[in-house]
């Protein structure tokens, strides 16, 4: 009974690293977006302004 405790709080902190590296991705793939929406209205305002 203890193996299968150790074994289950191994997969959930396998979980929770999972869960923080996609956070991750996610958060650095909304920076790339931001930033490309930014350049694109800068490039509008320059195209009509």
């Amino acid at each position: 009974m203890l193996d299968r405790d150790f074994v289950g709080i191994k997969k959930e902190q396998e979980f929770i690293d999972i869960a923080l590296k996609r956070k991750a991705e996610l958060e650095a793939n909304f920076i790339k977006f931001r930033d490309k929406f930014s350049d694109i209205k800068m490039l509008e305002s320059l195209k009509f302004g």
